[in-house]
């Protein structure tokens, strides 16, 4: 499967409809390509480097795990109901990406338990089938924000769309809203971020709403930082 845009999508000067893949997406993308790196220059002889590298291969295989059951959840459905068989390639890669997460996690932990004289190897075997998982998402993700958003998009209203992420959001753990909040706050831009915490601010307990706050100091630049408090304030 490859995506291909066309030059009117560059062109077309319209009001954007909400479009619900947009900053889940480039949190996603931020983490597998970070992971992608990281796993990349690590030395496999330093513990400590390939233990961390290590689990953050896991938490990303379990976000990316997560995310495409709520899509198969929540989003194929009502894409289905507008245009019988609209979701059925991105459902199809669902199930190619379910298979590559599996066999992912097998490999990382061959790699954790590879006795020292194969460890680099396996490693860098481990790293070429992340960065094949690695490019195919990033291919399926343009279909889904392009193709799919589009059938949304053509079915239901901003609102409608909106109230499907709600319910996708009410499913998540405390665990899963942390680790996307991590990646989605330092990858998406100033617009995007204050939309995304303005909704938090407004129905948040305070002192989970503190918390995020908190972690976008972490993470953003002091710039970065100040645009927030001012688009929120």
């Amino acid at each position: 499967m490859v995506a291909v845009l066309k030059s009117e999508d560059f062109t077309e000067v319209t009001q954007p409809r909400f479009n619900i893949y947009t900053v889940i997406h480039k949190g996603l993308r931020g983490f597998m390509t970070d992971t992608l790196h990281r796993w990349g220059r690590a030395d496999t002889t330093d513990e400590g480097e390939r233990s961390a590298a290590i689990e953050q291969v896991r938490a990303l295989l379990e976000l990316c795990y997560s995310h495409l059951r709520h899509e198969n959840e929540f989003l194929h459905p009502a894409i289905e109901a507008a245009r019988s068989g609209a979701a059925a390639q991105t459902a199809h890669d669902h199930e190619e990406h379910e298979a590559a997460i599996t066999e992912l996690r097998q490999q990382v932990t061959a790699v954790e338990s590879a006795p020292e004289y194969r460890r680099a190897a396996v490693a860098q075997a481990f790293y070429l089938r992340l960065s094949a998982f690695v490019a195919e998402n990033l291919e399926h993700m343009i279909v889904e924000e392009t193709e799919n958003h589009a059938v949304l998009a053509g079915a239901y209203s901003d609102g409608e769309v909106m109230a499907i992420e709600h319910r996708i959001v009410a499913t998540l753990s405390p665990e899963e809203s942390f680790t996307g909040l991590r990646w989605m706050i330092g990858h998406i831009n100033a617009q995007e971020r204050a939309f995304l915490l303005g909704g938090m601010k407004q129905g948040a307990p305070p002192e989970v709403f503190q918390a995020v706050m908190n972690l976008a100091r972490e993470l953003l630049s002091q710039r970065d930082f100040y645009k927030l408090e001012l688009a929120l304030a």
